[in-house]
């Protein structure tokens, strides 16, 4: 029996090694790319933030966990929409006054237990980074 056990092994092996199995289940992590909006005059919003969400598993959660200023804490989730038949999600951050600084992230997470934050995290301890935009006003308002 010994050989036929060194055999499956061998197989098992195999096949992981050429990614026709994952191992304990799990698959690649989901890809993300974030479009975000540029600086704007336009204090009306909404301000859309655009991923594209490339996965080989089920996207199970996209949001957009934004906030105004430096309070990080502060952060309100915000649900993406997934455009069927393509890989683009987005979510409207709602206007904001001239002036304002709108931080954010976008998160993502799938049925295979992977966790994608973007940007990502800082490996030095510091403060989480984020893609931010600024709502100039206008000139006349």
């Amino acid at each position: 029996m010994a050989g036929w056990h060194d055999r499956a092994r061998s197989a098992a092996l195999v096949a992981l090694a050429l990614g026709l199995v994952s191992a304990c289940g799990q698959g690649r992590a989901p890809t993300v790319d974030v479009l975000p909006p540029p600086d704007t005059p336009d204090t009306g919003g909404p301000y859309q933030v655009t991923a594209i969400i490339q996965a080989q598993s089920v996207i199970t959660r996209a949001a957009v966990r934004w906030f105004v200023g430096d309070d990080q804490a502060a952060a309100q989730p915000l649900p993406m929409v997934h455009e069927d038949g393509t890989d683009r999600w987005t979510a409207e951050i709602p206007g904001q006054p001239a002036g304002a600084v709108v931080q954010f992230t976008v998160e993502v997470d799938d049925d295979e237990g992977h966790e994608v934050i973007r940007p990502a995290a800082a490996t030095d301890g510091g403060n989480a980074p984020t893609y931010r935009f600024n709502v100039l006003g206008s000139a006349g308002g």
